[in-house]
C-alpha cells in the first residue's frame, strides 16, 4: 500500500471530522487520536525521517491499516448522506481560496457562475441594438437575414443558455449542500448547457407557439420567444423526453401497423390453442364432475400453478396476459378460460384444484388435499369447429383486447383478489408492513426511490442501487417478473436519488406494477439476504472480539426479528451495534428492549418504524 493512498484516506478522514463536528455530531475520541497519530507519521515520512524503517517498507504496520480503514467506513456512516470524496473537495477548496472562491465552493460552480453573467452581459448588449425588437424576435429565422438575424438569434440563444445555467447552478447547490458533489460529473453539466442552448433555440423558433393552422391564440400571444427560449434552456431534458415520445409514437404508428381482423382472430386462435396445449400437460389439473362440462369464466386461478417452476410463465410469456376476460356468448364455447364463472356453489366446494386457489367474486376457495385430479380431455377441447365459432362470434373483440393486453409493457398481471400461495418468511412479518403500503400515495407494489441515498426500488425494499445488473435479473425472475421487464430494471444498477426517479421515467415505467404474489416473493428473497448478512455482522472477528459471540440459533426470536428489521433499513451500523451488539451476544431481551426503546439512538427513525419496532419487542 502507498503512501499516496495513506495520504488520501487521512485527508479524507480529516475532512470528515471536521464536518461532523461541524454539524454537531459525537465523533468518537479514538478516531481523532489515530488520525492525528497517522498524519503526524506521515509527515515524517514525507520529510525524510527514520521512523518509517521501523514499521516495514511502507512505514505503517497492518494494525495501524487495519485501524484506519475500519475508522473510514464508520465516519463515512456518521456523516451521511454526504460522501467522504465530497467533503474532502470541499475542505481543500476552503483551505485553499482563489479570488473567485466568492461565488462558489467547488471550480464548477464558480465557472457556471461566472458564465451566468457572461449570458446575463449578452442578452442586455444585444438587446441595446434597434434591430433586436419584438418585431424582428417574431420574424423568425426565414424572414430576417444579415446582421439583424445574427443580433436576435444571439439574443436568443443567450436566453436559453442563461436558463440552462441557472438550472446547473441550482442542481450543483443541492449537491455542495448535502455533501454528494462529485466531480466526476462535472462534464455532464456542460452537457447540460449545450443541450439549453438548443433546446431554447427549438422550442422559440422551430416550434409554432403564438398560432395553430394560422390563427392566432389566446393567452400565447403575450408568450415571446425570449421566455419561450429561458424555459427551453432551463428545462433541456423535458424538451428531449418530449421529442423522444414523439418519435416513440410515430415508430408506432408507422413500423406496428393496423393488423386485419382475420390476422387478429387467427392470432387469438393460437394463443387459446397453446393455452390449451399446456393446460393438458401439466399437474394443476380440472376434472369433470358428474360428466358435467366446466365452464371457465370471469375467475381468476393462481397462474403460477401451470408451470413446474411455480413462475406460471410459457414460453417467456405470462399466462396471466393469456387469460380472455371478454363475456361469452355461450358457456360451451368457453376453451382455455380461467376456472370457475358457471360453476355452481355445490360443484366449487367440490373441485380440486392442487396448489392453486380458485377465487369468484363471492368468496374463495382453498384446496383441503394433495392430490391432484386429472384433466378431462373434452373440458380442454380445442378442434377447429369450436374454435371458429368462438372465433365469429367474439373473434374480433376479444382479439383485440389480447393484443393490448399482450402488447401492453406497463405492468404486470395483477390480482387483487387472489389468495396467497407463497407465506412470508419466517418472523418478517414487521418489515414487511413497515417497508410500504397497499394501495394509495405510497404504493409498494409500484416502483420508487424512498430516499435520495436509496436506488431505484420494487416491492417492500427490493433496492437495485448496491444490485449488480445480473442479481437484479435473477432475482426479479424468480420473483415471476417477465424477462423483459427483468431486463429493463436490470439496467438500474448503480443508480440513486434523482436518477433514479429519471429512469422511472426514461423507461416509461410510471405504472408499472407487479402482483402481490411477485412481491412476497421478492421480499422473501431480500430478506433472507439480510438475514445472511446480519450473521456474517454478528460473526465477524472484530465484533466477536468487541462484543461476544453471538450464538444465532439460540437467539430470542423478538431480538432476531428486531435485529434483521434494523439491517433492513439500515440502522444496524457500527454506532449503533454499540449500544446492542452486546446485548444481542449475551441473548439480553430486557436490555435489548431498553436500547429499541430509546428515541434519541434512533432519531433518524422514522416515527412510525421506531413505534412499530417498540410495539413488536413488548408484544
Amino acid at each position: 500500500m502507498t503512501n499516496k493512498f495513506v495520504e488520501s484516506l487521512l485527508d479524507e478522514l480529516d475532512a470528515m471530522v471536521l464536518y461532523a463536528t461541524g454539524n454537531g455530531e459525537s465523533v468518537p475520541s479514538e478516531v481523532v487520536v489515530h488520525v492525528f497519530h497517522m498524519q503526524q507519521k506521515l509527515a515524517a515520512m514525507n520529510s525524510g525521517s527514520a521512523a518509517n524503517s521501523e514499521a516495514g517498507s511502507d512505514g505503517f504496520n497492518e494494525e495501524e491499516l487495519s485501524r484506519l480503514s475500519c475508522h473510514h467506513a464508520e465516519m463515512t456512516v456518521l456523516i451521511e448522506p454526504a460522501r467522504p470524496k465530497s467533503v474532502a473537495l470541499l475542505k481543500k477548496d476552503a483551505d485553499n481560496p482563489t479570488w473567485l472562491h466568492f461565488l462558489g465552493a467547488v471550480p464548477l460552480i464558480r465557472k457556471l457562475s461566472v458564465l451566468a453573467v457572461i449570458f446575463l452581459l449578452l442578452i442586455i448588449g444585444t438587446a441595446t441594438s434597434p434591430t433586436v425588437n419584438t418585431d424582428t424576435l417574431n420574424s423568425g429565422l426565414f424572414k430576417s437575414s444579415g446582421l439583424t438575424l445574427l443580433l436576435n438569434q444571439l439574443f436568443l440563444l443567450s436566453c436559453a443558455g442563461l436558463g440552462a445555467t441557472f438550472g446547473c447552478l441550482h442542481k450543483l447547490s443541492e449537491y455542495i449542500k448535502v455533501g454528494t458533489y462529485d466531480p466526476k460529473f462535472d462534464s455532464s453539466y456542460w452537457i447540460r448547457v449545450v443541450m439549453g442552448l438548443i433546446a431554447g433555440l427549438i422550442i422559440s423558433e422551430l416550434l409554432p407557439l403564438n398560432s395553430i393552422s394560422g390563427e392566432q391564440v389566446s393567452g400565447l400571444e403575450q408568450f415571446d420567444k425570449p421566455v419561450a427560449a429561458l424555459l427551453g434552456g432551463f428545462s433541456a431534458d423535458l424538451i428531449y423526453r418530449i421529442l423522444n415520445r414523439f418519435i416513440e409514437l410515430a415508430n408506432q404508428l408507422f413500423s406496428g401497423g393496423r393488423q386485419s381482423e382475420g390476422s387478429e382472430v387467427a392470432k387469438m386462435k393460437q394463443q387459446i390453442r397453446k393455452l390449451n396445449q399446456v393446460s393438458e400437460k401439466t399437474s394443476s389439473n380440472v376434472h369433470r364432475h358428474n360428466n358435467r362440462s366446466y365452464d371457465f369464466h370471469n375467475n381468476e386461478v393462481d397462474t403460477s400453478t401451470f408451470h413446474p417452476s411455480g413462475r406460471g410463465e410459457i414460453a417467456g410469456q405470462n399466462l396471466s396476459e393469456l387469460v380472455v376476460s371478454q363475456p361469452l356468448a355461450k358457456p360451451e364455447q368457453a376453451v382455455g378460460i380461467p376456472v370457475g364463472a358457471y360453476m355452481s356453489d355445490a360443484v366449487k366446494s367440490e373441485l380440486e384444484v392442487t396448489g392453486a386457489s380458485l377465487v369468484n367474486r363471492e368468496g374463495g376457495v382453498r384446496p383441503e388435499q394433495e392430490h391432484a385430479t386429472s384433466l378431462s380431455s373434452e373440458a380442454s377441447q380445442s378442434d377447429n369447429s369450436i374454435l371458429d365459432q368462438f372465433s365469429n362470434n367474439n373473434g374480433v373483440e376479444l382479439a383485440k383486447m389480447s393484443s393490448q393486453r399482450l402488447g401492453s409493457e406497463l405492468s404486470e398481471p395483477t390480482s387483487s383478489t387472489n389468495t396467497l400461495n407463497t407465506p412470508l418468511v419466517s418472523g418478517s412479518a414487521l418489515t414487511y408492513d413497515a417497508e410500504g403500503t397497499e394501495g394509495g400515495k405510497f404504493h409498494s407494489r409500484k416502483l420508487h426511490v424512498p430516499s435520495n441515498n436509496s436506488g431505484l426500488t420494487l416491492g417492500r425494499g427490493f433496492d437495485m442501487k448496491a444490485r449488480s445488473s445480473d442479481k437484479i435479473n435473477s432475482m426479479l425472475a424468480m420473483a415471476g417478473v417477465s424477462e423483459q421487464h427483468s431486463n429493463v430494471l436490470s439496467k438500474a444498477s448503480g443508480l440513486s436519488g434523482k436518477e433514479a426517479q429519471q429512469f422511472i421515467l426514461d423507461h416509461n415505467l410510471t405504472d408499472f406494477e407487479i402482483s402481490e404474489q411477485t412481491q412476497i416473493k421478492l421480499f422473501n428473497a431480500t430478506y433472507e439476504e439480510m438475514v445472511a448478512d446480519v450473521q456474517r455482522i454478528c460473526a465477524k472477528p472484530d465484533c466477536v472480539e468487541a462484543y461476544g459471540r453471538v450464538d444465532w440459533q439460540h437467539l430470542d426470536d423478538k431480538i432476531k426479528t428486531v435485529l434483521i428489521d434494523l439491517r433492513y433499513r439500515g440502522d444496524y451500523d457500527s454506532r449503533s451495534r454499540k449500544r446492542v451488539q452486546q446485548y444481542i451476544a449475551e441473548n439480553n431481551l430486557a436490555q435489548f428492549r431498553e436500547c429499541i426503546e430509546d428515541k434519541v439512538l434512533w432519531s433518524g427513525v422514522p416515527v412510525d418504524r421506531f413505534n412499530r419496532r417498540v410495539e413488536f419487542i413488548n408484544s
